[in-house]
């Protein structure tokens, strides 16, 4: 049986899907460990890949290599969409999912992660001084963090722009 991560990331990638479908965005669910893309789109004849991070509660895990090594010169644009579903265990009820589209070419020039021991991660939008054993930012870097992320909720418009 699948475990709560399992779970919880597919809650997320399927999510994502229904979005990209009603937007009219072609896309394909990639199975398996394939390394950096969950979702396969063509949009006016155009390919982009996705990658999903699912999470109950923040941070997302971007990975465990620092994202600013071997992103340039890809030949696909790629984005990357933070999803929070919430924890429905404690609640008992389903809420909508935060959401946040982001080029990935914006996550690695802006630094819009920290590195932690676990790896490097992207924080919620208001206090990402919360990841324990962090390279914390200043009061000031943190309320321009903060900002720079709220500027990409529900962004799914940057999906379908040229």
């Amino acid at each position: 049986m699948a475990d709560l991560n399992q779970f919880t990331n597919l809650a997320g990638e399927f999510y994502v899907l229904s979005i990209l479908n009603r937007l009219h965005i072609e896309s394909y669910l990639t199975l398996g460990n394939s390394k950096g893309v969950d979702i396969v789109c063509y949009h006016n004849d155009k390919r982009f890949n996705v990658e999903v991070k699912t999470v109950m509660q923040y941070p997302w895990l971007i990975g465990t290599k620092d994202p600013t090594t071997g992103w340039q010169g890809k030949h696909f644009k790629k984005f990357y969409i933070f999803v929070k579903i919430g924890d429905y265990r404690k609640s008992f009820k389903l809420e909508n999912p935060e959401v946040y589209i982001i080029p990935e070419e914006d996550i690695v020039e802006k630094k819009m992660f920290l590195e932690t021991g676990k790896g490097f991660v992207l924080d919620g939008p208001t206090t990402p001084e919360r990841v324990k054993g962090g390279k914390h930012k200043t009061k000031e870097e943190r309320i321009s963090y903060s900002f720079e992320l709220g500027k990409y909720k529900d962004k799914w418009n940057l999906l379908t722009s040229d």
